[in-house]
């Protein structure tokens, strides 16, 4: 069997260092050749992968032509952006349209790459698109466009699986998501009821590669523009909170605040995140927080063969999470 050359976006990041861990860690890791796409080829992290055999190169998502050069040769591709990093340099506006021109330059460099079979791409549902407009997250909505280019190059979609990334677990020690502890309770604030329910991917650095890898395994299945929904498991925000506590020995309190309080409480970026919980609390419960086109094909975790038991659960997540 000739050996697969598989690209892999960010690969001392959170979801490309998954799928390279989860790759290394394969006993079918034989048939691939892990070429690993990193900003930095001197961090800690980039030379722990080459001490592990991954080939290590460099390019600039803001540059086609640098993702040609990395890319060639490659049979399968796993493309990611950070829509956050670019938020913190540049704001709302500029990030969101500089991820779009990333995404498209890795869709158009990955398009012109001959050797290409397999072409993953990891994206998020739109609620613009799901809500017909009523709320309008740019960092989940921008990944959605790319979907759209992609959807009408029908030969490149024929080589493509859009991979929903659902809420890492880890969110929950963000400041804008982390109980705050008042007279020795801790206490969430949410602009949405305990009720909201979260599609979650908890640990992202162990989960994102074991499902990537099922997808890479299962070309046929996977590809034709199949979204396959990378959530473990489904979670109200009141349980969410539930379970922190238990895992933590804390009590705790769920609390109920307005969009506008929940913003002026964690500044601009936290009412970007409020629209996406008043999105989840809205469409969640009937599962359509994370749906597909009219004609697009989902699939989850059991129909790619993916156990629960060899999936970090939420409890897990946090089990394994840094409180202090």
């Amino acid at each position: 069997m000739s050996t697969k050359i598989i690209t892999i976006i960010g690969a001392t990041g959170t979801q490309g260092g998954s799928v390279i861990s989860a790759l290394l860690s394969s006993p079918s890791r034989s048939p691939y050749h892990l070429r690993a796409v990193t900003r930095n080829p001197d961090s800690p992290k980039a030379r722990t992968l080459a001490s592990q055999g991954v080939e290590l190169v460099t390019a600039d998502l803001d540059n086609k032509a640098s993702l040609l050069n990395v890319f060639q040769g490659s049979q399968i591709i796993f493309g990611v952006t950070d829509w956050a990093t670019l938020f913190k340099k540049h704001g709302v506006e500029e990030a969101t349209r500089i991820e779009i021109q990333q995404g498209t330059n890795l869709y158009l460099a990955a398009k012109e790459t001959k050797t290409l079979e397999h072409y993953i791409w990891s994206t998020v549902s739109s609620p613009d698109k799901v809500s017909g407009g009523k709320w309008k997250v740019p960092f989940l909505d921008s990944k959605s466009v790319v979907d759209d280019l992609i959807k009408k190059d029908k030969e490149f979609l024929a080589k493509t699986t859009f991979f929903w990334c659902t809420v890492y677990g880890t969110n929950m020690g963000y400041p804008v998501t982390k109980p705050r502890e008042e007279e020795g309770i801790w206490v969430l604030r949410l602009p949405v009821g305990p009720g909201a329910v979260i599609e979650e991917i908890n640990d992202p650095s162990k989960n994102v590669g074991i499902f990537v890898k099922a997808i890479i395994e299962q070309p046929d299945k996977t590809r034709n523009g199949i979204y396959v929904l990378g959530s473990v498991e489904s979670i109200t925000t009141g349980d969410m909170l539930k379970l922190w506590g238990e895992v933590l020995g804390r009590e705790t309190r769920y609390e109920q605040i307005t969009q506008e309080a929940y913003e002026e409480m964690h500044g601009k970026f936290a009412g970007l995140t409020g629209r996406k919980f008043g999105f989840y609390e809205e469409f969640g419960r009937e599962g359509l927080s994370w749906s597909a086109g009219k004609g697009d094909k989902v699939l989850k975790k059991g129909d790619l063969g993916i156990k629960d038991e060899d999936l970090v659960g939420l409890k897990g997540c946090y089990e394994g999470m840094n409180w202090d």
